[in-house]
C-alpha cells in the first residue's frame, strides 16, 4: 500500500473474469478501486471503495477472486497494546456489488497469524487457515480452520485443532518440543472434490548473524533463512484434521531452495533441491491420498552441472513441468514429464 498509483491485477480459477485493482492510501482509511471484465475484456463492473486502515494495527491478506467474480479478502486487527492479530474480519464484493461485505471470524480467544486463503471454486468454499497459539507471542498450538460458504454467505465449519506431539517430534529441529512449530508458515493449500484439503506448511528457521535473530513475532533485520522440513496434513470438508506428515529436509541456498508440488494419479509430489558433494540433486517425495510417502528415485544425477530452481516450476500441461535451472552462469529450462 501506498500514495502511488500501483495497479495489481488477479484472475478467477476458470479464466473467465479478470480483475484491476489499486489500493490507495488516505487520511480517513485505504481507497480500494477495482474494474472487473470479462474474458473479451469487456468491463463488467468498476467500484470505488474506502475502507478503515490502521497502520499501525491493521493488515490486509493477499486479493482472491471465484469463478462468480466475487472478491475476497480478509482484514486483521492487532490486540490492545500488543502484535498479535485478535480480530479478523472476511471481506467479499460481488461482481456487481458497489459495497464491501464485512463478517467477523470467530477467534475464540485464539490468537493467529499469516492468515492464508484458497478458494475452492467446486463446492463454492473460501477456505481460511492459519496457525494459532493461546497466549500472546505464544508458542504455536495448531491449525484454525475456517471453511466460510460462499453461498450463504456464512460460516460452513471452524476447528482449532493442536499438532499432536508425536508429529511435533519429527518436525522439530532445535529446542524444546512445544516450540517446533513456532518457524512453520503455510506455504500452500491444495483442495480435494470432497471440499476438504491438504494443507502444507514449511520450517523457515534462521541462522544467527551476530546478534540479529529472527522470529515470527519479532521480525528484525540482517537474517539468513535455512528451509527445512515440509508439514503436510488432510483437513476435512468440517476443519478437521484427518492425517498429518513430515517430509524432512535441509537447505539454505536462497536460489535453490524451499520445494514445489505437482499433482499426479499417484498423489502429489514434492521436489525440492538436496546437496550432494556440493551439487543439487532433485528429490521427489510422493504423498498418497492416506498420508503415506513415498520417496522415489532423485530426477537428475549431480554430474550434469545443472542447478535446478524447484520453487519457480511452473506446471505446464498434465504430467508436465518446467523449471528453471542454471547452468555455467546462464539461466536454461529443464522440461520434466511425469
Amino acid at each position: 500500500m501506498g500514495n502511488i498509483r500501483v495497479y495489481n491485477v488477479i484472475a478467477s480459477e476458470d479464466k473467465q473474469k479478470i480483475m484491476i485493482y489499486k489500493i490507495l492510501q488516505k487520511a480517513a482509511g485505504i481507497n480500494v478501486v477495482t474494474l472487473l471484465y470479462d474474458n473479451k475484456l469487456q468491463l463488467i463492473h468498476p467500484t470505488s471503495y474506502l475502507l478503515d486502515y490502521d497502520e499501525n494495527n491493521y493488515s490486509y491478506s493477499d486479493f482472491h477472486m471465484d469463478n462468480e467474480g466475487t472478491l475476497i479478502f480478509t482484514r486483521s486487527i492487532k490486540s490492545k497494546g500488543g502484535e498479535d492479530l485478535a480480530w479478523v474480519d472476511l471481506i467479499t464484493k460481488g461482481s456487481l456489488a458497489d459495497t464491501f461485505s464485512i463478517k467477523n471470524i470467530p477467534l475464540n480467544n485464539c490468537f493467529i497469524d499469516d492468515i492464508k486463503i484458497k478458494v475452492d471454486n467446486v463446492n463454492k468454499h473460501y477456505l481460511i487457515n492459519s496457525f494459532y497459539y493461546v497466549q500472546r507471542q505464544g508458542n504455536i498450538e495448531g491449525i484454525y480452520s475456517i471453511i466460510w460458504d460462499a453461498r450463504g454467505d456464512s460460516s460452513y465449519a471452524f476447528m482449532a485443532t493442536p499438532i499432536s506431539d508425536s508429529i511435533r517430534k519429527v518436525a522439530r529441529t532445535s529446542g524444546e518440543m512445544k516450540e517446533a512449530f513456532n518457524e512453520y508458515f503455510i506455504n500452500n493449500i491444495i483442495l480435494k472434490k470432497d471440499g476438504g484439503y491438504l494443507l502444507v506448511a514449511e520450517d523457515c528457521s534462521n541462522n544467527q548473524v551476530g546478534s540479529n535473530t529472527w522470529h515470527r513475532h519479532f521480525s528484525q533485520s540482517f537474517f539468513y533463512l535455512f528451509y527445512y522440513n515440509i508439514f503436510v496434513c488432510s483437513i476435512s470438508n468440517k476443519g478437521i484434521i484427518e492425517w498429518s506428515n513430515i517430509i524432512p529436509k535441509k537447505q539454505s541456498a536462497y536460489n535453490f531452495s524451499s520445494f514445489n508440488t505437482f499433482n499426479s494419479i499417484e498423489g502429489i509430489h514434492f521436489l525440492y533441491n538436496t546437496s550432494e558433494k556440493r551439487n543439487f540433486l532433485v528429490m521427489d517425495n510422493v504423498v498418497s491420498a492416506d498420508g503415506k510417502i513415498t520417496r522415489n528415485p532423485s530426477l537428475k544425477s549431480y554430474d550434469t552441472g545443472y542447478d535446478f530452481m524447484i520453487r519457480l516450476a511452473k506446471k505446464t500441461g498434465a504430467r508436465q513441468l518446467v523449471i528453471p535451472c542454471l547452468y555455467r552462469g546462464k539461466v536454461c529450462f529443464a522440461k520434466i514429464d511425469f
